[in-house]
């Protein structure tokens, strides 16, 4: 006998909302993380910038070597505003069946990975983070790159029970 196929309308009102997760901040030393990188990156930025403006005083262009050294100041206090401003918008929630991260201040992106869909997942420490106790969960899906999800700014322990309750999920659904 055949079966008739179905594929009823869902009701979008009835969707569970990603807003009524209890989301968690990341650790507010991972800020301090953030801006350090930040700060080191940007010193690597001025070394170029320090070599334009010694060759355009050298060549008497004075002012097109202080317009440099203006707009990388400018830029560089621009990109510190976004990063502390950014950091507020960071958040995670961990609930049954799925992981949501989300971030942004300008283009805001909110990632939710179902535990089914996790095949792995690790705990990093980079030495910046490692100075303030802090982790990165990392989650890697069975969609590729794209897909995967890290939670950055955790502290060291929260970081690895994250990454056992998750493994535990993801097995769970596995032989289910």
């Amino acid at each position: 006998m055949s079966s008739v196929f179905t594929n009823p309308t869902v009701d979008v009102q009835a969707l569970p909302q990603v807003e009524e997760a209890e989301f968690q901040g990341l650790d507010e030393k991972y800020l301090n993380v953030s801006l350090i990188g930040s700060i080191i990156g940007n010193a690597l930025f001025l070394i170029p910038v320090s070599v334009g403006i010694y060759f355009a005083t050298a060549n008497g262009m004075l002012w097109l070597g202080l317009l440099g050294l203006s707009l990388w100041a400018l830029y560089f206090a621009f990109r510190l505003f976004l990063l502390v401003k950014g950091f507020r918008k960071k958040a995670y929630a961990v609930r049954e069946r799925d992981l949501i991260y989300k971030k942004g201040l300008i283009w805001q992106r909110t990632t939710t990975v179902p535990f089914t869909r996790i095949q792995h997942a690790s705990v990093s420490e980079g030495p910046i983070e490692k100075l303030f106790g802090l982790a990165t969960v990392k989650v890697f899906t069975a969609g590729g790159d794209s897909s995967d999800l890290s939670i950055p700014g955790l502290p060291h322990e929260a970081a690895h029970r994250m990454k056992d309750f998750v493994m535990e999920k993801a097995g769970r659904h596995e032989s289910a």
